[in-house]
């Protein structure tokens, strides 16, 4: 059975955040008892509602097991209150709308509700990290137990806030679609109709016929014999050529295979004579290659992970912006590892596509654009060590990994 996180987050903060609202809000216990009771499930539900997207919920995970995560909150403070922005920008994007619609079921100003919800989020992300702690949650546990809130929530919020959240209609769908799947209908094959054959011809007409083919054939393999091999390929032999050498099956291609993935356009563009030989590669490729780099390149977008002692920047395609904000949330032992004086050696990653030369010009304005944001953190540059990777391009097997940077702490 599911834990009821929305329960424990009321035993755990709810007296806190009431206290907060009446004594710094100036709300009453009673509307501050309100507020607090439809505010923690929302943002719960908020979060319960994107578990299908595996990147926010990669995000997410980071931050609740990050050093920027305190299990043991009991007071807020301005500066708790700053990070509950940052997050809730981080998570949420804009979350004006979120707001209004809360302010609406509290009773609230805009103002107030905003700041309730920034008090709020940092205190439940605490319960969480105290259930990922506690549970020794993976990744994929931690995602199994906020969907598991859904009918919990539907209940505690009402159906309506419920899918204004993202949760009434999709907890909804998977039942439907699962009582609308047909039973596969059993196979009749076609009756088998029964072949008369054709009457004989009879008589001296049909050897006749006989002995003309004989005739013929034998004419036609003579003639092969005497004529001479042409050494050039006609234009339909390439072409059987392309089919032969083309893979039979979806699983024989690699999907980071550079051999057989077209140039992508948001990657750096090739001199003209590389993108001719690239592009004919290609075309002789089967098409279940570009479905396999497809999928390899769903999650194309910048992410930044802490992870045994490595702070990794994740690029998109072509791209040198650092996620600052993401960054923010999971660089603080890195960072204070620069200050205290350790070395912080910076390595920049590109994938295999395009152009050589200029991936590599890529991956150093990746590692350069992550040293200025460890400048900006306080890190002395004397201290920041931009190094060329040992590994090359590709060995990874992913994509979104070689187009990454490392930084470790020496």
């Amino acid at each position: 059975m599911s834990i009821d996180l929305s329960a424990l987050l009321q035993e755990k903060v709810g007296g806190a955040l009431n206290n907060f609202a009446s004594s710094q809000l100036g709300e009453s216990p009673s509307m501050a008892s309100k507020a607090v009771s439809q505010i923690l499930p929302a943002l719960l539900g908020k979060l319960a509602g994107q578990t299908g997207d595996a990147s926010r919920m990669t995000q997410l995970f980071n931050l609740v097991t990050g050093p920027q995560v305190d299990s043991t909150l009991v007071d807020i403070e301005p500066s708790l209150l700053d990070k509950g922005r940052q997050w809730l920008s981080l998570l949420f994007g804009d979350s004006a709308g979120l707001t209004n619609l809360l302010a609406g079921r509290t009773g609230l100003s805009a103002d107030k509700t905003g700041t309730l919800m920034a008090a709020a989020l940092p205190m439940l992300l605490g319960v969480l990290r105290s259930q990922v702690q506690t549970g020794k949650l993976t990744q994929p546990q931690f995602v199994s137990l906020l969907s598991g809130q859904r009918g919990l929530l539907d209940r505690v919020l009402g159906s309506d806030l419920a899918t204004a959240l993202g949760l009434g209609a999709v907890a909804a769908a998977a039942p439907v679609a699962a009582e609308a799947r047909p039973a596969a209908a059993p196979v009749t094959p076609p009756p088998v109709r029964a072949v008369t054959p054709a009457p004989a011809s009879g008589g001296w007409m049909k050897w006749l016929w006989l002995a003309l083919a004989a005739l013929a054939a034998l004419l036609l393999l003579k003639f092969c014999g005497q004529k001479p091999v042409d050494t050039t390929a006609p234009a339909s032999a390439a072409s059987a050529e392309s089919v032969v050498v083309a893979p039979a099956e979806p699983a024989s291609v690699p999907a980071s295979e550079p051999a057989v993935v077209a140039p992508m356009a948001s990657e750096p563009a090739m001199p003209a004579t590389t993108a001719a030989s690239e592009t004919g590669a290609a075309m002789t490729a089967d098409t279940t290659a570009s479905a396999a780099a497809t999928t390899d390149l769903a999650a194309d977008a910048s992410a930044v992970k802490y992870e045994n002692e490595v702070l990794s920047f994740y690029f998109a395609t072509g791209k040198t912006d650092v996620d600052k904000m993401a960054a923010d949330a999971v660089s603080a032992d890195i960072v204070a590892l620069g200050k205290e004086g350790k070395t912080l050696v910076v390595s920049g990653y590109n994938d295999p596509r395009g152009n050589k030369a200029m991936n590599e010009e890529l991956s150093k304005n990746r590692a350069k654009a992550v040293k200025a944001y460890l400048v900006e953190q306080g890190v002395p540059e004397g201290k920041i060590e931009l190094r060329k990777p040992t590994e090359t391009d590709g060995q990874s097997g992913s994509l979104a990994q070689d187009r990454r940077v490392d930084v470790k702490a020496e």
